[in-house]
């Protein structure tokens, strides 16, 4: 699939999980490319605890696995996830290489 991980963003899926899986019984991490914003596409993640049959399924560390939906694989060839804290924020960010444009504020993209 080509997608990497910072051990810092690693880190915080992790701890982020671990946390939501208390109360949901948490298998993974969906990574999605959805239609929204103001450059046309945007990253969605969110927990997993009933993966989608068609989902593409990779390892993402140790305890937890990471999901893609097959819309969206085209658009993550490559990426490169890192974790960054801003004062008390801390939020992944994405680097990709199909990229050629994005909005003023950051949260949403353009693709070849």
């Amino acid at each position: 699939m080509g997608i990497t991980w910072s051990k810092a963003a690693l880190a915080y899926v992790e701890s982020y999980l671990n946390q939501q899986n208390l109360a949901h019984n948490i298998q993974g991490m969906r990574l999605a490319v959805k239609e929204r914003g103001c450059s046309g596409f945007s990253y969605v993640t969110e927990p997993v605890s009933n993966p989608d049959k068609d989902d593409l399924i990779l390892p993402l560390t140790e305890a937890y696995s990471l999901y893609i939906d097959k819309n969206s694989s085209s658009f993550l060839q490559g990426v490169q996830v890192d974790c960054i804290k801003h004062g008390l924020a801390t939020k992944l960010v994405f680097a990709n290489p199909n990229q050629t444009g994005q909005c003023g504020c950051g949260e949403s993209f353009t693709v070849k």
